[in-house]
C-alpha cells in the first residue's frame, strides 16, 4: 500500500493530516499488491480508478508503463499481477513486520562495508542505495558502518544486500577497538532528532486515520490508506535500526505496533472493495 508522490498526478486526496496526492501508478500497484497472490481483470482496476477520479485512459497507460518496467504482467485474459521483479522488493519492504526481532543488544562492535575501486557511476550508486536500506553510512573514504546490532550474520545480511543491488566484490565485516573520537563522530552521521520526530509524528496520523476509518467515506478511507499507510511503511522499511544507547527504541515499537493495527484494517477495507470489484 505505498503511496509514491509524483509531480504529474492527476488525482489528489485530502487527508484529515495534510493534503497530498495519489498518482494512477500508486493506485495500480496498491491494488495488486493486496490482491496477490491473485491477479486483477482491468475492469477491477479501472473502475477502482473511477472511485478515486481518475480516467480509464489514466489507468491504462499506468499499467502500461508498469509493464514496460517489468513490474506488472499481464496474462492472455487482461489480469493483471505483480511480477517476481517487484515481489522480491516488497519482500524487503515486508522486513517491518518482524519489529524488534531483527535487532540485538549492541555490544559497541560495528558492522563495516568497503567498497572497491574502479567500480562504475551505476553500480557505484545502486550500492550505495542498498547500504543506505540497511542504515549503513559513510563513515571513512570508502567504508560505509553501522552499529552492529542487527539480528543477522554476516552472511545472511551480505546475502540481503546482494539482493537489493549491492556488489559481490564489495567487502563486509564486523569490527571493534576504534579510536573513541571516532566512533563518537559515527554516532552522528545519523539525525536522531528527525528520525524520532517522524516516529511520533507518523503514529499521530495514522491513530488519528485508524480512530473513525470505517466511518468514513469509501474514496476518503482508500486515500487515506495509500498516503499514511504508504508514507509510514517508507519511515519503518527504511529504519536503521538503531540501538537504544543512541535512540529511543520504544517509539519505534509503538510505531510498528499501531502500523500493524492500521494495515489490518487497510486489508480489511481493500478486501472487500476487491471483492465486490471482482463479482
Amino acid at each position: 500500500m505505498s503511496a509514491v508522490r509524483h509531480p504529474n498526478t492527476m488525482a489528489t486526496a485530502k487527508t484529515t493530516t495534510s493534503t497530498h496526492t495519489i498518482t494512477p501508478k500508486d493506485l495500480v500497484e496498491g491494488f495488486l499488491r493486496a490482491a496477490n497472490p491473485e491477479p486483477l481483470t482491468i475492469k477491477s482496476l479501472l473502475t477502482v480508478g473511477e472511485t478515486l477520479g481518475f480516467s480509464a485512459n489514466a489507468i491504462r497507460v499506468a499499467i502500461s508503463r508498469l509493464c514496460a518496467k517489468e513490474q506488472v504482467i499481464s496474462d492472455s485474459r487482461s489480469c493483471y499481477r505483480l511480477t517476481d521483479k517487484t515481489l522480491a522488493i516488497n519482500s524487503f519492504t515486508d522486513r517491518w513486520r518482524l519489529g524488534e526481532s531483527r535487532v540485538r543488544p549492541w555490544q559497541a562492535h560495528w558492522i563495516c562495508c568497503h567498497l572497491p575501486q574502479g567500480m562504475g557511476r551505476t553500480e557505484r550508486n545502486q550500492a550505495q542505495k542498498a547500504l543506505s536500506w540497511y542504515g549503513l553510512k559513510l563513515g571513512l573514504s570508502g567504508l560505509y558502518i553501522r552499529p552492529d546490532n542487527l539480528n543477522l550474520s554476516i552472511q545472511e545480511l551480505n546475502s540481503q544486500l546482494i539482493d537489493v543491488a549491492l556488489t559481490p566484490n564489495a567487502s563486509l565485516f564486523r569490527a571493534y577497538d576504534f579510536q573513541e573520537h571516532q566512533t563518537q563522530q559515527w554516532q552522528r552521521l545519523w539525525d536522531i532528532k528527525a528520525i524520532e520526530t517522524r516516529y511520533k509524528s507518523h503514529y499521530e496520523k495514522i491513530a488519528k486515520s485508524a480512530n473513525n476509518f470505517f466511518e468514513k467515506p469509501i474514496e476518503q478511507s482508500l486515500s487515506e490508506s495509500l498516503i499514511l499507510g504508504g508514507d509510514t511503511l517508507r519511515v519503518l522499511t527504511l529504519d536503521p535500526l538503531l540501538p537504544a544507547e543512541m535512540i529511543d527504541i520504544t517509539l519505534r515499537k509503538k510505531l510498528s505496533d499501531m502500523m500493524e493495527e492500521y494495515e489490518a484494517q487497510c486489508r480489511k477495507l481493500w478486501t472487500e472493495v476487491i471483492a465486490r470489484l471482482e463479482e
